[in-house]
């Protein structure tokens, strides 16, 4: 099994060029990725697949000053409760969450966990963009399933037949 972490707002040394990515520890077979600007960073974050026992994730630098310096991240374990949901917007509009937590309203995609041992739902909003309108949420992005033609979502552990992927679509 494995479960994916994104690193966000990441502040590097302007000494960081080049970067890759280990679990664990630094050996070949922990390797994550490899070959990571560091300016890569300044606009982007980095999602990454790993193995669900991993908590320690180290960056070593492969050129410039830094080279073979090496620093260290610790995540705790997550909760087994915490389902990791995509809400993503067809561009013709724009998609937000609005409680338990608020993530501002995007015309792209957001990532979002909700651990179902602390809330017991949460909501996401679509909003058409002039002169588009809102046709629904939907399991995918084309041929998907309608699963609600209701704007606002309230997501419950387990609704939806466990769909963790809903596409606000707009026209």
């Amino acid at each position: 099994m494995s479960k994916r972490i994104t690193l966000t707002k990441v502040q590097l040394g302007s000494d960081l060029t080049v970067l890759d990515f280990y679990h664990t520890s630094v050996t070949a077979s922990n390797l994550i990725t490899s070959s990571i600007s560091a300016s890569y960073f300044a606009s982007n974050s980095l999602t990454l697949d790993v193995p669900d026992s991993a908590t320690t994730f180290i960056a070593q630098c492969t050129s410039g000053d830094c080279l073979g310096q090496t620093g260290s991240l610790y995540l705790p374990p997550v909760s087994t409760n915490t389902i990791v949901y995509n809400i993503i917007s067809d561009g013709d509009g724009t998609v937000e969450i609005s409680s338990p937590d608020t993530f501002a309203a995007t015309s792209g995609s957001i990532e979002y966990g909700i651990d179902y041992t602390i809330y017991s739902s949460f909501t996401a909003k679509a909003t058409a963009t002039y002169p588009y309108s809102f046709d629904g949420w939907y399991s995918a992005a084309s041929s998907g399933t309608l699963l609600s033609s209701n704007s606002t979502l309230t997501v419950l552990s387990g609704s939806f037949s466990g769909n963790t992927d809903f596409y606000a679509l707009f026209s």
